[in-house]
């Protein structure tokens, strides 16, 4: 795993209304249009999307000088170097295992 996707995981397993948003997300089923993998597949590049509209408002944030022009350029390189099926896994495991809790 590189650095990049284990520092998102950092982040978001640290914010729980983050993480709480992505874990509904993660936990939608899309049947009968969709079997499990295609769902799964589906709501990764949901999480993937909802990351990225949050970093766009973030960059769009951003003054014009060039050091925070340099940080925008780092931050979507980055935001492309991100595993995102796997912090997709990550969340549909805390989904999995939430739904094992509660029916125990």
């Amino acid at each position: 795993m590189n650095s990049f996707t284990k520092t998102v995981w950092d982040v978001i397993a640290d914010n729980p209304e983050l993480i709480e948003e992505l874990t509904t997300m993660m936990g939608k089923d899309h049947k009968p249009f969709l079997s499990t993998e295609p769902s799964f597949q589906a709501n990764a590049h949901m999480l993937k999307q909802q990351v990225l509209e949050k970093l766009t408002r973030w960059v769009a944030w951003l003054p014009t000088f060039p050091i925070d022009q340099l940080g925008r350029a780092l931050a979507e390189e980055a935001f492309e170097a991100v595993d995102w099926n796997h912090r997709a896994e990550l969340v549909k495991e805390r989904v999995e295992h939430a739904t094992t809790e509660r029916t125990h």
